[in-house]
């Protein structure tokens, strides 16, 4: 495959991310690394939480939260008390949330992979990111 071509990324995509989705640290780090080039500006927004030792020594802290804002969607990832990770979805219009749902990380994947899919065909700098991001050029 030559080209990200619409109906092969998603899948591409997804594939690409479920290998780093059981460790919202190592999700956080492929979203504001390796993917920061396909994502536009401020779309992204990781909180952590850092103990004092954290913030003595410099340390980033441990992820707690990962946020992607898309125009018709915004997906969270969440750490547990218990150290799991709990996905949502909600489907914005017009700026309001009419619809929030807990879905599977498989599920929440795929919902990304989607919307990234739809703004890489809108914006030619995103293409080009996600290719690289994919191995495709």
């Amino acid at each position: 495959m030559d080209a990200l071509e619409p109906s092969g990324s998603v899948e591409l995509i997804a594939a690409a991310l479920r290998a780093d989705s059981t460790d919202i640290s190592v999700l956080a780090s492929v979203l504001s690394g390796k993917l920061s080039d396909a994502l536009p500006p401020d779309i992204v927004e990781i909180s952590a939480q850092r103990s004092m030792s954290d913030r003595m020594a410099k340390r980033p802290g441990i992820v707690t939260l990962v946020r992607i804002t898309f125009p018709t969607k915004v997906l969270e990832v969440e750490r547990t008390r218990n150290g799991g990770l709990s996905a949502r979805v909600q489907t914005i219009v017009r700026g309001v949330t009419i619809a929030r749902q807990d879905v599977s990380m498989g599920e929440w994947i795929n919902v990304f992979a989607e919307e990234l899919s739809k703004l890489s065909t809108e914006r030619e700098g995103t293409r080009v990111a996600l290719e690289r991001f994919l191995g495709l050029n």
